[in-house]
């Protein structure tokens, strides 16, 4: 009875592991701010709090009296925690950056340096290493640059995406970032995965053979 109570705990534990784990950026364990930096001419940081009204919302219009932030006047921006794809999710274990830019000639708009979620009251940065997709526009946008976003440009993010533009369409350009600590499950919760997995298996034939009740 106590290998079989045992059992069942760990197969429990196990089951519950995705609760236990990172379940999103939100939830990160001591996650003070969102650090944004764009680059228009000089990198500017964006700051953003975790439970803040621009990262759980997409805007349904984005011009330059409904953005997140701003670049240059013709470059707005918007923020939101989202699926790898860049779908709206505010429990979601990514963030997106879309992007709309009229300007044809010159460089190309939506300049991301680097995206950081900033822990705990040192405000320590941890910044995202994982590009999870991204749309590219117009004929100014930098093929290959969208993984500047993620490039490990420390301590200062020193370059950044050349996503295009999007002159003459309601089109947005974009970039989703991903972090592998919130992405990849932790060497502890993996373990217990297994673990529960293999002690429910070793249950169920100890059952068939007794002909108990899992």
């Amino acid at each position: 009875m106590k290998t079989r109570t045992l059992s069942l705990a760990m197969l429990a534990a196990a089951l519950t592991w995705p609760a236990s784990a990172h379940a999103s950026v939100m939830s990160y364990p001591g996650l003070t701010l969102i650090n944004i930096t764009e680059v228009s001419g000089i990198p500017s940081p964006h700051f953003f709090g975790p439970a803040s009204s621009q990262m759980t919302t997409q805007l349904g219009a984005l011009n330059a009296v409904n953005n997140d932030f701003q670049g240059v006047p013709t470059e707005v921006y918007d923020v939101f925690y989202s699926d790898a794809n860049g779908t709206l999710n505010p429990n979601g274990n990514y963030v997106t950056i879309e992007g709309r830019y009229a300007g044809t000639n010159g460089g190309g708009g939506m300049n991301i340096a680097a995206v950081d979620l900033l822990i705990g009251p040192t405000l320590t940065p941890l910044r995202a290493d994982i590009l999870a997709s991204f749309v590219g526009l117009g004929n100014n946008y930098s093929p290959g640059s969208e993984n500047l976003a993620v490039d490990p440009d420390t301590p200062s993010p020193a370059t950044f995406t050349v996503m295009g533009n999007t002159a003459g369409t309601t089109a947005r350009m974009r970039v989703t970032v991903g972090w592998t600590k919130i992405a990849t499950p932790e060497p502890a919760s993996a373990s217990l995965v297994a673990t529960g997995i293999a002690a429910f298996g070793l249950l169920l034939r100890r059952a068939r053979r007794g002909g108990a009740c899992v």
